[in-house]
């Protein structure tokens, strides 16, 4: 088990599987026996989810331990190219130590530039600093139609088994230049995580968003 934002593994004494501390669904934000057994390590945490009120669930119901640990929670604001609707994010945002949005996946084709624009105007104004945005890629076995896989034809490659296909480099740097200016106007920063070097040169600010790291790795603070 990883401790995130680029910090040596976590080794606690006991064993908790992966899937208890980065649902895949979303169904759970983080368990009590994890909180626990994370409970005291100095390493910063990153959390990812899509429900900003599970997030909130597990803050309000173990307070003890939530204030001494150090975490930061990323919150995916779109899926499958379309921006969702979180009503409870402003309160996460409030009661959260540490917070920042994904703003992935973008779907050329689905994902407008003018809504992506707006999104990111609102999540200033609801107090988030920094956005992060993944790899541009989409599964091979999606059925998305011509005016979409267009964005994909520079070729496919395999991840965890599963084929996947990169958006075109024109395509994605065109996306990330974007973020990259409306950010700056905005007063916001950028991550870029795990994209081709000609778009990391466009970050501002660390991948996971949620902590100032030294030189040797050390934890600094929260954003």
């Amino acid at each position: 088990m990883g401790g995130g934002l680029g910090t040596p593994p976590i080794r606690p004494k006991k064993i908790i599987p992966a899937k208890e501390l980065i649902n895949l669904d979303m169904d759970a934000f983080l368990s009590e026996d994890v909180a626990l057994v994370l409970d005291g390590i100095k390493n910063p945490i990153n959390l990812i989810t899509k429900i900003p009120s599970v997030a909130l669930k597990s803050l309000r119901k173990y307070p003890d331990v939530w204030n001494r640990l150090d975490y930061h929670i990323q919150v995916t604001t779109i899926e499958d190219g379309r921006i969702m609707y979180q009503p409870s994010l402003l309160k996460l945002v409030k009661e959260a130590k540490s917070i920042s949005c994904r703003v992935d996946p973008i779907i050329p084709g689905i994902t407008k530039d003018h809504d992506v624009i707006k999104h990111l105007k609102y999540l200033k104004s609801i107090g988030i600093r920094h956005v992060t945005c993944n790899p541009l890629r989409i599964y091979s076995w999606h059925r998305y139609p011509k005016s979409v896989m267009k964005y994909y034809s520079d070729g496919e490659y395999v991840t965890r088994r599963k084929r996947v296909r990169m958006i075109n480099r024109d395509e994605e740097l065109r996306i990330f230049k974007m973020l990259r200016k409306y950010t700056d106007e905005l007063g916001m920063t950028l991550g870029v995580c795990m994209s081709r070097l000609t778009a990391q040169e466009l970050a501002t600010g660390p991948c996971e968003g949620g902590v100032y790291i030294g030189r040797y790795g050390e934890f600094i603070g929260l954003l």
